[in-house]
């Protein structure tokens, strides 16, 4: 799967995560190994309003049940691993080396 398949699949854990009122942005991806694999992903999410004073397991507690319910199987096996931090205190989670920003999911 590449980044541009990964990212339209994306669309669907938005739309849920925007229904279940905690709104995400999908910041963007990395590739988890670089010049090896194209198919396996750091996904940087950033939570929205909802997400501030929250710790990163807190928000992961509420996000992964909507991303293992809106994502096909195959969708998440791409996903090696999701940064995700607040709009408050957004940590810099990208990998400058692959990074490529999403204007489309979300």
């Amino acid at each position: 799967m590449d980044r541009r398949e990964l990212e339209s699949k994306l669309v669907a854990f938005c739309k849920a995560c925007e229904s279940a009122n905690v709104p995400v942005k999908i910041e963007g991806t990395s590739e988890a190994y670089p010049g090896a694999s194209n198919n396996s992903y750091f996904v940087h999410i950033k939570g929205l309003e909802w997400a501030d004073n929250k710790s990163c397991s807190d928000m992961l507690d509420i996000i992964l049940p909507i991303l293992y319910s809106s994502l096909e199987k195959l969708t998440i096996q791409h996903i090696f691993a999701l940064n995700i931090y607040n709009s408050t205190d957004s940590m810099n989670c990208h990998y400058p080396m692959t990074f490529e920003e999403y204007s489309v999911a979300c």
